[in-house]
């Protein structure tokens, strides 16, 4: 599947496909959110008033739902992180997530690799 990106220049309202200019970029946040950057001159989605803006290929803002804008970039969503799960390490007891996402049988969260991985972001 193909992912159709498209972001908008606030300053001049044209819009562009993700990709085709050589200075496009994606950067993940430490709090998990993604935002467009353009390397030549340092502005991205992060503060959209002074620089882009997720769009449709119109140039319309995006679905908007709470608050939250939703740009879908594709992937699946099955809800499982195996890397959180307890039971990640042990195949007879993780093999029916894997062999069906939507169940979550076994799916148990394991709160010492939580707060393991929390303590390495956070420092």
């Amino acid at each position: 599947m193909s992912v159709r990106l498209f972001v908008k220049d606030n300053t001049d309202g044209k819009v562009h496909e993700y990709g085709t200019n050589p200075h496009d970029s994606l950067v993940l946040q430490e709090d998990g959110s993604l935002h467009y950057e353009n390397l030549q001159n340092c502005t991205g989605t992060k503060y959209p008033e002074e620089g882009y803006s997720f769009c449709t290929i119109s140039g319309k803002p995006p679905e908007d739902t709470d608050g939250e804008t939703i740009v879908d970039i594709g992937g699946d969503r099955t809800g499982i992180n195996c890397g959180r799960c307890k039971h990640r390490k042990n195949r007879r007891k993780c093999g029916g997530c894997r062999r069906n996402p939507d169940m979550k049988d076994r799916y148990q969260l394991d709160r010492k690799a939580i707060d393991a991985a929390r303590k390495a972001v956070l420092g």
